[in-house]
């Protein structure tokens, strides 16, 4: 690509880049290292300051650093300079003591989350003292600590008044006392992670938080060694818990009583307190010795207790587990486990007795059991069969079976004297999960499922896709397997059935389409048909149809046949199947015969078949014998593939007028045939020439085609060898193979798609001789917008094959981006070996569940593609699915889709949607009427909503109200509300509020009275954007608008008639800037002037609006239609002084003086824009021709600089105003002219040629056609003709 001129001066491309806003150029900057994104700031000035304005920045030790400066100090330069600076990541690779100084007090006092990361290997530690209270360590909210550091605050004077969060992990303390110093000062700290150092020797550790709400203590790695620590607690405010640390001694000095979730791995003989302060939990994770299970009292009772999950470490007694149950009287939800599962038969068993009464947990309230690592012993056997047969309210019993405790062969697993029966969760999927698992099935299969339940008994006749398949059924004949199509599809009750797919064994019956259910023939959408032998309407003979003039069956609902190696009884048939099909869109035809044997019938040698098709839009004809004739155009064929013979292609030239994507095999001496005939439109031709090409052939054929973009060439150079031809017409196309191409003269200029359009260009056989290297360099040299090309090159010997490779790649090309890329044309010899399974010794290779595995997010986006209830019933796959569906933030309930199970889509949509916990958005489709819509859908929605739609889309009268009762959490959120149909709102006496409402859509809604319209809008304190669409209604009536905070006014009419539709508005917006009005039948009055608005486009009828232009007197932007009464109607006091841009339409007859005397009303004008509706060319009507006034308006003196005028029609008045605007235009740079297409006279524009005599008040010198052609002025009419006018000094 060169730099275009334009004149003497070349192009220069903006650097976009520095355009992005500053947030956009801020992420750009943080996927950089912190040096490369301070070097940004040498590029412009733009680039000076984004750099310093990052809320995000990290050091890595491990980059290197700028200059000669060291790290440490780099960062102690460089930090100062931030702005607006909020988190702060350092990772240093070496020991550093220069923390303290050079880094905490270079930082802003803005910085909210802080990292050090210290990751080097040896032994030094390096030291933090925060010996100064700088200002940064005032507003931190988190810091996190890794690594090598010891602690040492014993005397600082540091404080955290902001802190929240603190993460210390494998951080050292110079003393204990360090510990309790840096604690101490977080007086507000709410979340600790503890990941201690293993150490030897006993240490004591004080931690006394009162406002800590979550603890987290851990181990490192593995090995304990002699470390015996020891931490007293004193944290009475802390609701989580979580400690691994199977050495340590916890002390709690305070109970706990807000904790509610705790998981606890320690050494119970170590601490003998934890049970007293976990007594409050409802949730508790602890692994249990028996020995602790022993020591219990009955003075304390887990009461609040609900989740409860114990790991037994050594060997299970089913009579300790029993005598716990007692203390949790509340227990909901149990889970047992071991880590080291015993098996040992011969060990002492401590048979268990029924107590005398039963645990109160087991009576009344446990309701999910769930025992992992299950060995069967009969301390095992024992306390299973006793929770099975007390717990009255148990729902779920889930028992993992340990290895070792299995028997060989696999049988259910008996538990005393009763059977442990597991729950059918594949039933309590939703009808349209179980419709698709059922289309993976035979159909013979998927009616068997009928007999499982009632659940199943009728769910295979909802399927929409039905697949009869003979070999899928190999104990039924031929006649059997027939009769059992004809069955089922009798009890099928699905409304429509979208595929019907029959195939058959060649050698099977004839198949009656009269004898299928009537009902298949009225919701059949797509029929496929494959290896049917005979293939008939009904019993009686095929001459029948045309007796009575009407086929037996009609396909009412059919728009997709295909046919697969199909034979009809007779021919006549084919055309019966044809003509049943009214609606038919899609056509598939592979090999359809006749009964009559070795007799091809689609079509036969013999005959000839006529197609018509005028509304055909996609053809694709492969390896067919005979001929086909089109008997009517295709004016919309857009794409069509020919892979026939070519001695049958050019009959079908003639329907090649309009594609856009042609594939066609030809002989070169047709080329020019096909040129002749080609669409101006073709964007993509792929040809495949037998015989000798040319250069000057195939660029007169490129001429034809001026916006090709994608071309493919191929030439066959030889027959295939077969048996010899006998035929005369073939052997008639047989000698035109070897025929020399035709001779073409030489193009005098470079095709047009060669110039501006191609850019793909692919051959293949591309043999290397001089015609074929003429063609290649003709086009690289050309092809300008060229991006790729792809030659194959055929040749037998390596050596020849790397010359021509290096000929193409040393071809010069005209686009620099251009991609030559020579391939051989024998991928045989390159062909990689066959991927094989792989293979574990003697086990298949499993696959995880990769997609559990996804972000939530991700998981999120995946489900918001997919309907609500089928999104919801993801929620059954795993543990993992469960929750992630309620944190969907967008969900649409659309009426259409089925609904769950018995409910109705008003009761499914209330009981939902209360489970959504992140809900943001949400969208309503109703298909009828509904009066639930207060009731249940708005108490039910969470309080944070953001958006909501409402769309109710059905025909008939009824209107759905709506009336907003109560004042709901709801509407205090709501950000956005769209409502949209046949609803009617009566909110006179409703207490409704929306305190944060700033979008309001109402379009095509209906109001009870006037004053729900008024009361809804005063209901919206904070309005900023209302659109509304109204409806067209019978008589007179007046609303009342006043919003005061309303920022954008969108208001138009039901499209369509008026009729005697006069409504009236009295608005009041003082603060409006946008105001777009479409409506010429309505009233609007405007009670204040609106100063703040910029941009108005108004379409009224000015005769009921006459103060609409003193509202309109502060605008910058005008898009108005004008009367010519309105324009004589102005007055001197009105002066549009800030006015910029007007876009103008005059409905009636033109008259330049009206538009001359409109322009001194706008002084500061810069942009004209004037648009005829109904543009007149009578050279005979009464023109009121402009005398030039005293004074030029001032606009066209000092500021005019654009003006664009569509449909020009050439009258009298238009040109006067055309040359007096164009003569007294000093600023003007560019005048675009739209002419008319009654302006055209004989191929000449008659509009251009009266434009001699115009002058240019910038060059003062004469404008005539010649000049203007000289200048590079385009012109165009309504269909793409403009004529362009620019200034130049």
């Amino acid at each position: 690509m060169k730099a275009a001129r334009l004149g003497s001066e070349e192009v220069m491309y903006p650097d976009r880049i520095s355009n992005l806003p500053n947030d956009l150029l801020l992420r750009i900057l943080s996927l950089a290292p912190v040096r490369t994104a301070m070097s940004t700031s040498l590029l412009s000035k733009r680039w000076k300051y984004v750099w310093k304005m990052m809320p995000r920045l990290v050091y890595d030790e491990t980059c290197p650093y700028i200059g000669p400066l060291g790290f440490d100090l780099f960062c102690g330069v460089s930090l100062p300079l931030h702005e607006a600076l909020k988190t702060l990541n350092l990772k240093l690779g070496k020991y550093t003591d220069s923390i303290d100084t050079l880094l905490f007090p270079n930082i802003r006092s803005n910085l909210l989350k802080m990292t050090i990361n210290l990751n080097y290997f040896y032994s030094y530690y390096t030291p933090i003292t925060f010996p100064n209270n700088i200002n940064v360590f005032k507003t931190l909210l988190v810091l996190k600590l890794k690594g090598r550091i010891v602690l040492d605050v014993v005397d600082s004077p540091v404080c955290f008044p902001s802190l929240k969060i603190l993460h210390l992990i494998c951080v050292n303390f110079q003393c204990e006392e360090s510990f309790t110093r840096l604690l101490s000062a977080c007086p507000v700290l709410e979340d600790l992670f503890l990941q201690r150092l293993s150490s030897r020797g006993r240490f004591l550790f004080s931690m006394s938080v009162p406002s800590l709400q979550r603890l987290y203590i851990t181990k490192e790695c593995a090995t304990y060694g002699s470390d015996e620590p020891r931490l007293e607690i004193s944290t009475p405010c802390l609701k989580y818990l979580k400690i691994f640390d199977r050495r340590g001694h916890y002390n709690f000095l305070e109970d706990m009583p807000k904790l509610v979730e705790a998981d606890v791995s320690v050494d119970v003989y170590k601490n003998e307190k934890l049970l007293r302060v976990l007594s409050s939990v409802e949730h508790l994770v602890i692994c249990l010795y028996p020995s602790m299970v022993l020591d219990r009292t009955d003075n304390l009772i887990f009461n609040r207790l609900l989740h409860l999950e114990l790991d037994v470490c050594n060997i299970f007694r089913s009579n300790l587990l029993l005598s716990l149950l007692k203390y949790f009287p509340n227990l909901k939800s149990l889970k047992l486990g071991r880590t080291y599962p015993k098996d040992s038969e011969d060990q002492l068993y401590c048979l268990v007795s029924e107590p005398s009464s039963v645990p109160n947990c087991l009576s009344f309230h446990l309701e999910i059991l769930q025992w992992r690592v299950y060995g069967g012993t009969l301390d095992e056997r024992e306390a299973a069969a006793y929770i099975l047969k007390n717990a009255h309210h148990l729902k779920t019993a889930r028992i993992s079976l340990h290895t070792t405790g299995m028997d060989n062969e696999m049988s259910a697993v008996k538990l005393g004297t009763e059977d442990v029966t597991f729950s059918d969760m594949i039933s309590n999927l939703p009808d349209d999960l179980l419709i698709r698992i059922l289309s993976l099935l035979p159909i013979s299969e998927a009616m068997n499922t009928s007999l499982l339940s009632k659940r199943w008994e009728s769910l295979w006749k909802m399927m929409p896709v039905l697949k009869y398949v003979e070999k899928s059924c190999p104990t039924m004949t031929s006649q059997g397997f027939v009769e059992f199509c004809r069955r089922s599809l009798q009890l099928h009750e699905a409304p429509v059935l979208k595929t019907l797919t029959i195939k058959l064994q060649l050698q099977s019956v004839p198949l009656i389409l009269s004898s299928l259910p009537e009902t298949v023939f009225q919701k059949l959408v797509v029929l496929k048909l494959h290896m049917i032998r005979y293939l008939a309407f009904d019993d009686s003979p095929p001459r029948r149809y045309f007796s009575d003039g009407k086929p037996s069956v009609c396909f009412r609902s059919l728009k997709g046949l295909h046919l697969r190696s199909v034979s009809f009884s007779d021919e006549q048939y084919f055309c019966r199947l044809i003509s049943a099909c009214p609606l038919l869109e899609d056509v598939f035809f592979d090999t359809v015969r006749t009964c009559a044997p070795k007799t091809i019938f689609l079509p036969p040698p013999q005959k000839i078949l006529e197609i018509s098709t005028p509304c055909l839009k996609y053809l694709k004809i492969k390896n067919i014998t005979g001929r086909l004739i089109f008997t009517k155009d295709m004016p919309n064929l857009v794409a069509a593939t020919l892979e026939v013979d070519p001695s049958q292609t050019s009959d079908f030239l003639r329907i090649l007028t309009s594609v856009e994507f042609l594939s066609i095999h030809l002989y070169a001496n047709e080329v020019l045939l096909l040129a002749d005939k080609i669409s101006q439109r073709l964007l993509h031709l792929e040809l495949c020439i037998y015989g000798k090409n040319s250069r000057n052939l195939l660029l007169h054929l490129l001429k034809y085609s001026p916006k090709l973009r994608v071309l493919k060439l191929q030439e066959i150079h030889e027959l295939l060898m077969g048996p010899p031809l006998t035929d005369p017409c073939q052997l008639a196309y047989l000698e035109k193979f070897d025929d020399p191409p035709p001779s073409v003269c030489n193009p005098s200029s470079v095709p047009e798609c060669l110039s501006f359009h191609l850019q793909t260009f692919k051959w293949r056989c591309y043999r290397g001789t001089m015609e074929e290297k003429e063609v290649v360099r003709y086009i690289l040299q050309n092809a300008r917008c060229l991006k790729t090309a792809t030659i194959y090159v055929s040749s037998c010997r390596k050596k020849k094959e790397r010359l021509k490779i290096k000929e193409l790649k040393s071809m010069p090309k005209a686009s620099t981006s251009c991609l030559l890329v020579p391939y051989l044309s024998f991928p045989l010899r390159f062909r990689s070996q066959t991927m094989k399974a792989a293979r574990l010794g003697s086990e298949e290779v499993t696959y995880p569940d990769r997609i559990s595995q996804l972000p939530d997010d991700l998981l999120l986006r995946i489900l918001s593609l997919v309907p609500v209830r089928t999104a919801m019933s993801t929620s059954l796959l795993s543990k993992r699915w469960k929750p992630v569906w309620k944190m969907m933030p967008m969900l649409v309930y659309d009426e259409t889709c089925p609904y769950i199970g018995s409910l109705g889509f008003d009761l499914f949509c209330g009981v939902s949607l209360p489970l959504h916990e992140a809900l943001k958005t949400l969208n309503l489709k109703l298909g009828k009427y509904s009066d639930s819509i207060d009731t249940l859908l708005f108490p039910n929605i969470g309080s944070n909503l953001l958006d909501m739609t409402i769309n109710l889309n059905y025909y008939y009268g009824y209107y759905t109200p709506i009336k907003f009762p109560n004042n709901l959490n709801v509407f205090k959120t709501l950000f956005v509300l769209k409502l949209q149909g046949k609803i009617v709102l009566d909110v006179v006496d409703s207490p409704v509020c929306f305190p944060s409402l700033k979008i309001l859509h109402l379009t095509c809604v209906n109001f009870q009275c006037e004053e729900s319209f008024t009361r809804l809008l005063s209901s919206c304190p904070v309005l900023e954007d209302l659109f509304l669409q109204r409806l067209c209604s019978g008589g007179r009536f007046l609303f009342n608008m006043s919003v005061p905070s309303l920022q954008r006014l969108s208001i138009t009419s039901e499209p369509a008639y008026y009729g005697s539709d006069e409504p009236r508005l009295e608005i009041s917006t003082p603060c409006l800037k946008y105001l777009k009005i479409f409506d010429r039948c309505g009233y609007y009055n405007f009670l204040e002037d609106m100063p703040k608005l910029v941009e108005a486009d108004v379409s009224v009828d000015m005769s009921k609006n006459e103060n609409l232009l003193r509202v309109l007197s502060s605008v910058e932007h005008l898009v108005i239609c004008l009367y010519p009464s309105m324009v004589l109607d102005l007055t001197d006091s009105l002066i549009f002084n800030r006015l910029l841009h007007l876009e103008l339409d005059v409905c009636n007859s033109f008259r330049s003086n009206l538009l001359l005397r409109l322009l001194k009303y706008f002084p500061n004008l810069q942009s004209l824009k004037l648009g005829c509706t109904y543009p007149k060319d009578t050279e005979g009507q009464l023109y009121c021709l402009v005398s030039e006034q005293g004074s030029v308006p001032k606009c066209l003196s000092f500021h005019l600089e654009s003006i664009q005028w569509t449909g020009y029609g050439g009258t009298l008045d238009e040109r006067e105003a055309a040359a007096y605007i164009l003569k007294n235009a000093h600023r003007l740079k560019t005048a675009t002219i739209r002419l008319h297409t009654t302006c055209m006279e004989n191929g000449y524009l008659v509009g251009v040629r009266n434009l001699n005599g115009f002058s240019s008040g910038l060059a003062q010198a004469k404008v005539d056609l010649s000049k203007l052609l000289a200048n590079n002025v385009e012109m165009e009419t309504y269909e793409g003709n403009v004529i362009t006018l620019e200034a130049t000094s």
